[in-house]
């Protein structure tokens, strides 16, 4: 029921956030402060629906994304934190394309 929960958390968020061109500035800022929640929510509902959407589409795309089973969601909200740390002159982008951008290069798909 938990997992169920938070899925339906993330859901919300994200389409809150989607509302509004949300971009790495925001999301940095969710991360660092008292919006950490929603860091966690926007973060772990991009990520897994991005891998869901990978998997579905498997036949027809390359996948990008190829996260080992197990990777908890504050694993994807540090890789996502660190890479907004990292990559200042990109924050203006649009949150999501980082969000996917950072877990990407974090597992790479061989």
């Amino acid at each position: 029921m938990n997992k169920l929960k938070a899925l339906v958390f993330s859901l919300l968020a994200a389409t809150a956030l989607t509302a509004n061109a949300t971009t790495g500035n925001e999301i940095h800022d969710y991360c660092k402060g008292e919006g950490s929640g929603l860091c966690s929510g926007v973060v772990g509902g991009t990520v897994h629906g991005y891998i869901f959407a990978e998997q579905v589409h498997a036949s027809n795309i390359n996948k990008t994304v190829c996260a080992p089973s197990g990777v908890s969601n504050k694993q994807f909200v540090d890789i996502v934190k660190k890479f907004l740390e990292e990559n200042p002159s990109r924050r203006h982008e649009d949150a999501y394309g980082l969000i996917i951008v950072a877990v990407a290069r974090a597992y790479p798909c061989k």
